[in-house]
């Protein structure tokens, strides 16, 4: 197919949600969100080579992909351009401060969260926010030139399972934490064609190995955790230093990231402070690395995808490797990770991190230790699990992505990139010198774990739900797929039609009729910085019912005087506003009189600034005006 000239184009959508939805990535241990610390986003990026068909990659800031999202989002973009189902992609960032149970399996419906349930309400808004995405990423497109680099980026990252690790046969020496990581930062940078003739930075695509859990357990805002600074630093930074006529975009995705967690010393609490500090190290690398490509720009970079599906049920072999007849739940897993661990639980014999089974190894599941022995097979049906695969190749100039919807460990990781490198190099594919993992995309399966770490049993093991012998059996895929993009054949391996059997659980507040006005009810007030909490302002005022408003759109701003007009507050040349890092909206409580919503806005680490004077503007929606707090400074 032949183009005559290489497009591509962007676009961020808003896909935070009402109170009410479970968080995702805490099990249990979650908590339902009722406002937001940073707005969750899917950031779209199309690229359509001068030969060949395009790809539609959309990263969200969720914890993983779903493959009933990622179907029917990708049936909506394939009506409206010219991207197919198996050239799009939904990579989740896998933070587990955003919504869950709305995944395309019972079992993670209802373990993901804290609650059961696919919720419908949400299911729906995800997956037309999705499309969304992509069809403006499409329609915004132009002309367009491409570079790719990357660099190592140590200091943000430690390996949380080191026994496991050491484990592993490669592995001659025992390398501490800060060192037991992937610190490959990967970029696409993407420049297009503006109304001016000249070409000027659109955005970029980003991957790199970090598990976003630097908010704890307890938190009940909506957020990005570090990959919300990661993505912000770029976008902002791109704005800074080129005066780009496109607002940027920057699309971060994982990649290895199932036992590499954030470097936070473990005498410092978890929480907002260190995911800034965090995030923002693997940002500015990633800046760092975008000014880099100035000069590495090119207008024909190749282009190619493959996707394949399959039931796991019905075919459990590829090659020499295979899974088991059905998913288990280890033990380990029910017992948390070394950096959460489940209170209690993981202290207790047989659950503890590191207690492999001893005997009766030589099963499917080796040395896994079973949550509630055979009473699981009865109580967890196999149907229940995922087990219907969708996997992906795709190549954009010369690396070659691979999108699959399991937390990753590194090694493994790296075990399957050296062995799709190999089938394509002797399949004939040139010009690729990077080959990679792009974990909890278009669905979520639990993790993938190197057999050597899976016999020590510890949380990733637990939660590799079928067994020792899938990651070679992803490999085997993998590396039979890629032998297409040598080809130049496309032609997926996809059914022609899709069907899930999921049960649904309503946790989005339903709409009620307002009863009176919109007004401020609580004045700001300042609390000085606590414990890993940093200073804020805090006001409160009455709203619509939470049922009907839209937390997908901007509500809360801060203001200052500039002489004798109010104007947007900026901090570095950003407004400090609700789509920034600084300030949250949360919804506190009914009034039972009114029917109204109480709400809360905060500005977190405000400015310092001697005789400024300051006000806290809440926008007015679909109706109504904006209302103002009193001034304060």
């Amino acid at each position: 197919m032949e183009n005559q000239t290489m497009t591509a184009g962007f676009a961020r959508v808003d896909i935070t949600p009402g109170p009410g939805m479970p968080m995702g990535g805490y099990s249990m241990m979650g908590k339902q969100g009722m406002g937001y610390r940073t707005k969750l986003y899917a950031r779209a990026v199309y690229i359509k080579p001068k030969h060949g068909r395009p790809v539609c990659l959309v990263q969200c800031d969720l914890l993983a992909g779903s493959l009933a999202v990622h179907h029917k989002a990708a049936e909506i973009v394939a009506q409206k351009t010219d991207v197919e189902p198996a050239g799009f992609v939904m990579a989740g960032t896998h933070t587990h401060s955003a919504p869950a149970n709305f995944f395309g399996s019972n079992f993670y419906n209802k373990f993901a969260s804290a609650k059961k349930g696919l919720e419908p309400d949400f299911f729906e808004f995800l997956c037309d926010r999705i499309a969304m995405a992509a069809v403006q990423a499409y329609e915004n497109r132009r002309p367009a030139k491409i570079a790719m680099g990357s660099v190592d980026v140590y200091g943000a990252t430690r390996n949380r399972s080191l026994p496991a690790y050491w484990r592993n046969a490669n592995v001659t020496d025992e390398p501490p934490a800060d060192q037991a990581v992937n610190p490959l930062l990967h970029m696409i940078r993407v420049d297009c064609l503006a109304d001016d003739g000249a070409y000027h930075p659109a955005g970029a695509f980003t991957n790199f190995s970090i598990h976003p859990t630097a908010i704890s357990t307890g938190n009940k805002l909506y957020n990005g955790d570090v990959f919300a600074y990661i993505e912000r630093e770029v976008e902002w930074g791109i704005k800074k230093a080129y005066k780009t006529p496109f607002e940027p975009v920057h699309a971060a995705c994982n990649m290895t990231h199932g036992d590499n967690t954030p470097e936070i010393p473990p005498e410092i609490d978890e929480g907002f402070i260190e995911a800034k500090r965090v995030g923002k190290i693997v940002g500015r690398a990633a800046m760092d690395l975008f000014t880099s490509l100035d000069g590495e720009l090119k207008d024909d970079v190749p282009v190619g995808f493959f996707a394949k599906e399959l039931d796991v049920l019905e075919s459990p072999t590829k090659a020499d490797a295979a899974v088991c007849s059905r998913a288990v739940v280890g033990c380990a897993l029910t017992a948390g990770a070394t950096s959460r661990y489940t209170p209690v639980l993981h202290k207790m014999p047989l659950f503890a991190p590191g207690w492999p089974r001893k005997v009766f190894t030589h099963g499917c599941q080796a040395e896994k230790r079973v949550v509630g022995g055979p009473f699981q097979y009865l109580i967890l049906p196999r149907e229940d699990f995922p087990h219907v695969l969708f996997l992906q190749a795709i190549r954009i100039g010369d690396v070659v992505i691979m999108p699959i919807p399991f937390e990753t460990c590194m090694e493994q990781g790296a075990r399957i990139a050296a062995s799709v490198k190999e089938s394509a190099e002797n399949a004939g594919l040139k010009g690729v010198n990077q080959y990679y993992v792009m974990s909890c995309s278009n669905g979520y399966w639990g993790y993938v774990t190197t057999p050597e770490e899976y016999s020590l049993q510890y949380y990733e093991g637990g939660h590799t739900l079928y067994g020792p012998g899938t990651g070679a059996f992803l490999a085997a895929h993998l590396s039979d797929m890629v032998k297409s993009l040598a080809s130049g054949d496309q032609a997926p391996e996809l059914p022609s039609s899709w069907a899930f059997d999921l049960k649904t659980k309503h946790y989005l507040i339903k709409k009620e009729a307002p009863a009176e006005e919109r007004k401020i009810v609580g004045q700001p007030v300042y609390e000085p910085e606590g414990d890993n909490l940093e200073a804020c302002w805090t006001m409160s005022w009455e709203d619509l019912p939470p049922g009907m408003m839209a937390f997908d759109r901007p509500i809360a701003s801060v203001q200052e005087m500039d002489g004798d007009q109010w104007r947007v507050l900026t901090k570095e040349g950003e407004p400090i506003d609700d789509s920034g890092y600084d300030i949250s909206v949360q919804f506190v409580k009914m009034n039972s009189r009114t029917g109204m919503g109480i709400y809360q806005a905060t500005w977190h680490d405000p400015v310092q600034e001697s005789g400024k004077k300051f006000r806290f503007a809440i926008a007015p929606g679909e109706q109504g005006e904006y209302i103002f707090s009193d001034t304060f400074n």
